[in-house]
């Protein structure tokens, strides 16, 4: 039902993992993510999300961008990892 009336007001219900997001179809995590990196220089880019809803920002991220994926599921991040643990490990091992 919030689906049906979310498409007459030209929004979108996301059902990730343990939340609902209702969000302009016109705005999401990609395009904020290229609006940012357009305006900030960096020489590197760590992007990590765990919920499909994360997808959008993978894509967008440049070529040497390190995207990674928290959880087992498929997807369009570079690296993947099993869990926040991992993460924590990876993020400790980049801080030296």
């Amino acid at each position: 039902h919030l689906k049906f009336l979310a498409n007459s007001m030209k929004l979108q219900v996301l059902e990730g993992n343990k939340v609902v997001e209702i969000k302009n179809r016109q705005i999401n995590k990609g395009i904020a993510s290229k609006d940012w990196l357009a305006s900030h220089s960096s020489d590197f880019i760590l992007a990590i999300g765990d919920d499909w809803t994360d997808e959008d920002m993978f894509v967008a991220m440049p070529d040497d961008a390190w995207t990674v994926r928290v959880g087992p599921e498929t997807s369009s991040a570079r690296f993947s990892v099993n869990d926040t643990d991992h993460v924590k490990a990876l993020l400790s091992h980049l801080i030296g």
